[in-house]
Order: structure tokens, then C-alpha cells, then sequence
């Protein structure tokens, strides 16, 4: 799809190194700033998670403003790996935004599934927020990072609808509290694209979270982020429909409404792979009695507990596990307690 686009890569040296560069794509080659190690950034207390995954996910978007700044007369869209775009993709208006946008799931988490930086943006000050943000405080992430700065700077960010007003009530999570008063920032680029982008909560309700991150499980329709009000989309609420070109709409009794991208968390490369409609169809069929399930991949379980790259590690991710951290708490309360006199 979309054989008009430049499409352009981002790559540090070790992968550089380790991969092979694809005929009609463009390589950018970034120099590792390594913003969360710095001597006067506060590293996150979750740098051993996934082998420093937040810090890295935070990294690369210095790494898409390192690419913007020597492209100035580019606009630039950041898609993450794991977000499948549908061909009615409104590419054709992202250019007419003027605006620095991305996505939104909560109230304190913005995501950069879908970061765009137009051509006149403002790169430094973008940078500097970001860099002030890591310095003062150990426990951002690039979400909540994204976050307050959107929130504090509405003048110069937007952000992509994720909500419909042909459907509010049923698109809407009864259970987030935040939700109501967060409709215009949800909606306000909702005319410009007549249609909704998925930041997160769709993708992980259709076709699961990443396993990864779940011990080796695969959890479809779980309704843990809609009943601690994490997400403010109700994902179960929705019908959805894939037309015969692979389009995906949110279907109601009035109209359908155009879902331009899914956010998949699962990272089923099925779904991300040029079969991604008949797979897709079968999620979207799956939905229509969305009772939950859950699928156990003892692979991904060994391949997350090797990248621990230590016992210690191994041992502290076993302990998290559902079967066994009950025990594992007991233990640690019998080896705490005091004894007797």
C-alpha cells in the first residue's frame, strides 16, 4: 500500500550493523543521545523492564526529532512498528495539519503510535520539553512525557480523534470519571479527518495485548483497562465491520465510522504482514460474542525470561508470574517477619 509515500527509516549504529537496508527506502542514521542516562537525567526506576524499554521508547522520539531537524522542509508522520494502517488512510490531510499532533488514551497517557511534526515545526522546543521533562522527573515515560506537555501547551499541540460525536455514549468508558471533560481535546481534529485513529485501547481489545508483557498469555477482550477506567474509548461497546478493500469501520445503527489505524499490541505478524485481512476478519469475528480468552505461548514466556540477562532478573520476572506470586509473597513475609521472643 501507499507506493507514493517516502517512507524512511531510523537506525543507530548497532542496527545499522545487524540489518539490511530495503531498495526505495531512506536511512537516517542517529547518533544514540541516551537522554535518560545522562549525567543530570533521573533514569527510570523500570530501566530493567524488557531491557530498558521505557527508556528506549522514550530515546526514540529524540530519534524522530533528530531525523525532523535534518529534514526541515519535511512534514513528518512516526507510526510505531506495531500499528497497521487501513488503505482509506487520510494521508492527503495530514499534510493540510498544521499543528504537532499525536494520540491520546488517558488522561496522564499520550501516545506516539501516530506522531506528526509538519513541516514549520517548532523541533527545539519540542526537544527542550522533553529533555526538561526527563531531567526533573525519574518516573515519566514517553506517554506521560507526551502528556503533560499537550496538556500545558494546547496552543501548539493537538490532538487525533479517537472519539466520534455521531456516538458518544457508546463509545465512551462509563468507568474513567476524566472522560467527559477531555471531549474536546479528543474531538478537536475530529471534522479536519472525519474519522477516528486507535491510540491503543482498540487494537488491544480486538486482537490482544502483548503477551510479553502478560507472562506468555495472549489476552483477548479483557476488560481490566475499561473497568479500572484506564481507557477513555469503550472498545467492547463498538460493532466493527472490514470492507471488501480492508477498511475498518466502528458501525452503529446511524452511520459507519471510519477507523483509519488499529494500534496492534498483541504484535501478531499475521496482522502486520501482508495477510492482515483474512486474520484480521477473524478477530473482528471473534468480538461478536466477546466473552474473554486467553492463549498461552510458552515460547514468548522463555524468550521475555532469557532477556532478564540475569538469575536475579530470571528469578524477579518468575516471581511476577499469577501462579506463582501468591507464594512468592508468602515466602517473602515468612523471611521478614521477626523473631519471636
Amino acid at each position: 500500500m501507499f507506493p507514493e509515500l517516502s517512507i524512511s527509516v531510523i537506525e543507530d549504529e548497532d542496527s545499522r550493523r545487524n540489518s539490511k537496508q530495503l531498495p526505495g527506502v531512506n536511512y537516517h542514521l542517529y547518533v544514540n543521545q541516551n537522554v535518560r542516562n545522562s549525567k543530570n537525567a533521573k533514569s527510570h526506576k523500570s530501566k530493567l523492564f524488557r531491557e530498558g524499554f521505557w527508556n528506549l521508547t522514550s530515546e526514540r522520539l529524540f530519534a524522530v526529532l533528530d531525523y525532523k531537524t535534518s529534514n526541515p522542509g519535511k512534514s513528518v508522520l512516526h507510526i510505531e512498528s506495531d500499528v497497521l494502517l487501513f488503505p482509506n488512510f487520510p494521508f492527503a490531510d495530514f499534510v493540510e495539519l498544521k499543528s504537532i499532533s499525536w494520540c491520546c488514551f488517558n488522561e496522564s497517557k499520550d501516545v506516539a503510535s501516530l506522531f506528526y511534526l509538519p513541516a514549520n515545526s517548532d523541533v527545539s522546543w519540542l526537544k527542550s520539553e522533553l529533555q526538561s521533562e526527563f531531567v526533573q522527573n525519574s518516573e515519566a515515560t514517553d506517554m506521560t512525557a507526551l502528556s503533560k506537555i499537550s496538556r500545558q501547551n494546547m496552543d501548539k499541540v493537538r490532538i487525533f480523534p479517537s472519539l466520534s460525536s455521531l456516538s458518544i455514549s457508546q463509545m465512551t468508558n462509563p468507568r474513567n470519571l476524566n472522560v467527559l471533560n477531555n471531549l474536546d481535546r479528543l474531538m478537536q481534529l475530529e471534522s479536519h479527518f472525519s474519522g477516528i485513529f486507535d491510540p491503543a485501547a482498540i487494537g488491544m481489545w480486538l486482537c490482544g495485548m502483548d503477551p510479553e508483557n502478560h507472562h506468555g498469555k495472549l489476552l483477548l477482550h479483557d476488560k481490566t483497562m475499561l473497568e479500572n477506567g484506564d481507557s477513555f474509548v469503550n472498545p467492547s461497546a463498538l460493532s466493527y465491520k472490514l470492507d471488501s478493500a480492508g477498511n475498518l469501520y466502528f458501525m452503529n445503527k446511524e452511520s459507519s465510522i471510519p477507523i483509519y489505524n488499529l494500534h496492534v499490541h498483541s504484535k501478531n505478524r499475521k496482522i502486520l504482514s501482508a495477510h492482515w485481512i483474512p486474520e484480521l476478519k477473524k478477530y473482528i469475528e471473534m468480538a461478536l460474542t466477546p466473552e474473554p480468552i486467553t492463549r498461552k505461548n510458552l515460547g514468548i514466556f522463555c524468550s521475555v525470561l532469557v532477556q532478564q540477562g540475569s538469575p536475579k532478573g530470571a528469578l524477579r520476572y518468575m516471581s511476577g508470574h499469577p501462579m506463582v506470586y501468591p507464594l512468592a509473597k508468602l515466602i517473602g513475609t515468612l523471611v521478614r517477619k521477626p523473631a519471636g521472643r
